[in-house]
């Protein structure tokens, strides 16, 4: 029995089929007796909201920019969508509990910087709560919105929550459920498997830009804090991966087999 973690992406839930994919691949993680957490995004959902209320927005290295006026609305959406992929799992017979990160202290967090505003970085995870769900056979699906003191709701980047999330309950595998087909090299294809040493080498080199920045930053802190897997990979596959298919783009600390032809991609990427 394996604890995975799985991040369905915001951006991958507007694609057609992805949601109904995504959610059967977590049923199909469970019925092979492994313990999992959901956590969520909600980009175009927040989008949405935001431009109802013609509240403007930007993004820097990935993350989005967050305002006071912003936070509560941001909250309502990402809830909304917690709720609606709470509907699909409970339609495939998965026992699931919608939790919001900032309630609980599941997510505390302090402030990431101050060009961000009101975004939170995770410090501490309450992993006991989502061990002693699993425990109760309960998938515990996380709304990404932590805890800044005070009663105060800060914006998680839900990459970053998922990798330390993962960290806290010793989870054996992290996956990210994307609209891309894995990790891309400039060429738009996929590198099948990456250590730390080439994830940095295309952090570094500005091959990964965007969301994808944030993701492989959160990737490298899994890795970092033990997680030993973590999977990129298309929602719309995701019941694939889950059935056993190797797919996507693999991350780990270091590997037993020859990974010289993978160094040798990451070179000709940057080149």
């Amino acid at each position: 029995m394996k604890t995975i973690v799985v991040k369905i992406g915001g951006a991958a839930l507007s694609i057609p089929f992805a949601w109904e994919t995504a959610c059967k691949a977590v049923a199909e993680l469970r019925s092979q007796g492994n313990r999992v957490i959901v956590v969520h995004g909600g980009g175009p959902a927040i989008n949405q909201a935001l431009k109802a209320k013609n509240i403007s927005w930007d993004f820097f290295e990935g993350q989005r920019i967050t305002t006071p006026e912003m936070i509560e609305t941001i909250e309502d959406a990402l809830w909304s969508v917690n709720r609606k992929l709470g509907q699909s799992l409970a339609s495939l017979n998965v026992p699931y509990l919608g939790v919001m990160g900032k309630d609980g202290g599941l997510l505390n967090c302090v402030q990431l910087n101050e060009k961000l505003g009101e975004v939170g970085e995770v410090r501490h995870v309450h992993g006991s709560l989502l061990s002693g769900l699993m425990n109760q056979g309960i998938t515990p699906l996380v709304c990404p919105i932590g805890h800044g003191g005070n009663g105060k709701g800060l914006n998680v980047n839900a990459d970053w929550a998922a990798a330390r999330i993962a960290a806290a309950v010793g989870a054996d595998e992290l996956v990210y459920l994307t609209d891309q087909k894995g990790i891309l090299d400039s060429q738009s294809q996929v590198f099948p498997l990456l250590t730390s040493y080439l994830l940095k080498v295309l952090v570094e080199e500005g091959i990964v830009t965007g969301g994808m920045l944030a993701k492989t930053r959160s990737i490298l802190d899994a890795i970092a804090n033990n997680v030993a897997d973590v999977h990129v990979i298309a929602a719309v596959e995701a019941v694939e991966f889950a059935e056993g298919s190797k797919i996507g783009t693999r991350c780990t600390l270091s590997v037993t087999e020859d990974i010289t032809p993978k160094m040798s991609e990451v070179f000709h990427a940057i080149q």
